[in-house]
């Protein structure tokens, strides 16, 4: 997997680098945020001010397999930048987070998604999973962020993703939130 010099501390035996240190650059995110309880209370994350709920609806429409579907999730008006949270039945803890990271990646590959970069960094003091890769949608591209870490000994998966002509504007906007993920 690609990862660049000054981002990578050390790989671990699945090719998943594993960065100690937050090197995304900070921004105040006071500004275009506010901290919100996700996840049934037990994590918080700064969602954009102009972001709303999105619908049960909505959720169903973005996000039409039901096994990445988050149960929570928050998006602009155009619903072209979205954000998404969810508890999975999956057991993990933080030793297992390396082998997930690569079961997430052979999936990916398997899906066919282009330019996927992975890492597990150190947020707030816990290990987290990251991908960024870009997918296919009807008439346009998509990035995407996917970020995982266990929460009450299952898998909690976050997702970050926009239209692909709205990257630039948003990529460093959703690492620098997620460099303020914390788990209670």
């Amino acid at each position: 997997m690609a990862t660049s010099k000054k981002d990578k501390d050390s790989a671990n035996d699945t090719g998943i680098s594993e960065t100690k240190i937050d090197t995304w650059k900070q921004m105040d995110l006071s500004k275009i945020c506010k901290v919100k309880e996700i996840c049934n209370g037990r994590a918080t994350f700064p969602i954009p001010v102009e972001f709303t709920k999105m619908s049960e609806k909505m959720i169903s429409m973005k996000y039409r397999s039901s096994n990445v579907r988050p149960t929570e999730a928050f998006t602009d008006s155009k619903g072209a930048v979205n954000l998404g949270f969810r508890i999975t039945s999956q057991v993990a803890s933080q030793v297992d987070l390396a082998q997930i990271a690569d079961e997430m990646l052979g999936q990916f590959h398997a899906l066919n998604f282009k330019n996927i970069n992975g890492e597990i960094k150190r947020v707030n003091g816990r290990d987290v999973i990251v991908f960024q890769f870009i997918s296919p949608a009807i008439d346009t591209e998509i990035y995407n962020l996917i970020f995982a870490t266990d929460i009450d000994g299952k898998l909690m998966v976050g997702t970050f993703n926009c239209v692909i002509r709205l990257k630039n504007q948003w990529e460093s906007k959703a690492k620098t939130m997620l460099s303020s993920l914390r788990v209670e």
